[in-house]
């Protein structure tokens, strides 16, 4: 079991010093004795904040017993892979990666092909494979159909669609497991965030798939900006009815998301701080999907439910929420400081 002694120190100290104050303002010569015993206790917290032994060994080691008991999954996370050779390293560290979340993530692999080595070696790691119900004519399936795909075949806090090339570690689980416990007030919601662009050597066929070596790895990566949005985890009452025949894996449709959510008064969370995203960077780079055939596809779709729309209002800086962490990984929800957009410079008229 994980040693929760750091934080009743945390607690205690901060009644403590709550007592403190109020004594000192009646009896001021008290401060010379209480400072220092309140200096002493914050000292003993930091110590066993960063001696380390008091962590267990992840969070999805502590939630596989709590899954025992509900016999439910707290997110499905979907993806699609596509049969190109050079992402065969890649797409592998997907499926072993996730499959060490389960129980407590359910991986499942949205195929718009029926076999194939990938999705045989996804069922052996305990993958679950759903079928595309209808793809485009250049063979990407729709979002919608993605998530109401997942939502008639299980039931879950969360639903989540990720692309096909992020890798996670225990975080996931830590933040997802915050957020539920405060859909109570947060009611419909979505979790999304930046990701972690690491440079990947294919040269060098080492696998990446354990999760403390994704969070070591993570740290020579660069964040991306809060344009690029990789996972989008919802409830189930997401009113998917507001959104049009977007397709994955093309631009757009990310920030459109965010911002039609926000717009519809889902409580989004911009989880970057806490929930991290290792996005492996192969030979096509970061931006990808601007490359791919059909890259104006969603603009177009956009365009005629929506006609001219704001894709900066669905930015990660946009959103009504946020995680953040203490000093023992803890994660909390914030609300976010309201974003004031510059106004524009009137620009005065000749002769007035």
């Amino acid at each position: 079991m994980e040693d929760d002694s750091p934080r009743m120190i945390y607690r205690l100290v901060t009644v403590i010093e709550c007592s403190v104050v109020r004594v000192a303002k009646r009896m001021p010569r008290l401060w010379v004795v209480l400072v220092p015993l309140v200096l002493l206790g914050h000292f003993t917290l930091w110590h066993l904040a960063h001696s380390g032994g008091t962590r267990p060994l992840t969070e999805v080691d502590r939630e596989r017993d709590w899954f025992v008991v509900t016999q439910k999954p707290l997110l499905v996370l979907l993806t699609t892979f596509t049969r190109d050779q050079g992402k065969a390293y890649i797409q592998t560290n997907i499926l072993r990666n996730w499959a060490l979340l389960r129980p407590v993530v359910q991986p499942v692999l949205y195929s718009t092909y029926d076999d194939g080595p990938l999705i045989e070696f996804a069922k052996q790691l305990g993958w679950h494979v759903l079928h595309s119900r209808k793809v485009t004519e250049f063979n990407a399936p729709y979002l919608k159909d993605i998530y109401e795909s997942a939502m008639e075949a299980y039931d879950a806090p969360f639903y989540g669609y990720c692309n096909g090339d992020i890798l996670f570690d225990s975080s996931i689980v830590k933040t997802l497991r915050e957020v539920e416990r405060r859909l109570y007030a947060l009611n419909t919601t979505m979790v999304t965030g930046r990701r972690i662009n690491v440079k990947m050597n294919l040269s060098i066929v080492t696998p990446l798939f354990q999760l403390s070596d994704v969070a070591d790895k993570a740290r020579k990566g660069t964040i991306m900006r809060p344009y690029a949005e990789d996972y989008f985890f919802v409830t189930r009452d997401f009113p998917w009815h507001v959104v049009p025949d977007v397709v994955i894996g093309r631009p757009a449709y990310d920030n459109f998301l965010v911002a039609i959510a926000i717009k519809q008064n889902v409580s989004v969370i911009d989880a970057t701080k806490t929930l991290l995203a290792f996005h492996q960077t192969g030979v096509d780079g970061n931006q990808a999907g601007q490359k791919k055939v059909g890259a104006f596809h969603n603009f177009r779709v956009i365009w005629k439910t929506y006609g001219r729309f704001d894709y900066t209002a669905g930015y990660t800086s946009m959103t009504p929420y946020l995680t953040e962490s203490d000093v023992f990984d803890d994660v909390f929800i914030l609300k976010r400081p309201r974003v004031l957009r510059p106004a524009k410079k009137k620009v005065a008229k000749k002769g007035m």
